[in-house]
């Protein structure tokens, strides 16, 4: 069996975005470590950008009432 270990390099500009692209994904530091660790560091990871969350959902309202 020949395996083949790839290594992917992030732009640092991208990474902000990839978490949030992930976390719509359900891939989260909750899921990858299903402990209270990975609890707390999701929700205040959560917490820490609340404001995008708040924003995309404002927009999903506005869009309905159009």
């Amino acid at each position: 069996m020949n395996q083949k270990l790839e290594k992917i390099i992030i732009d640092r500009s991208y990474r902000r975005e990839l978490r949030f692209e992930l976390s719509s994904y359900g891939v989260d530091e909750l899921s990858l470590f299903p402990d209270l660790d990975g609890l707390s560091k999701h929700v205040n990871w959560f917490i820490e950008n609340i404001s995008y969350w708040t924003g995309e959902i404002d927009e999903e309202l506005e869009s309905l009432t159009e």
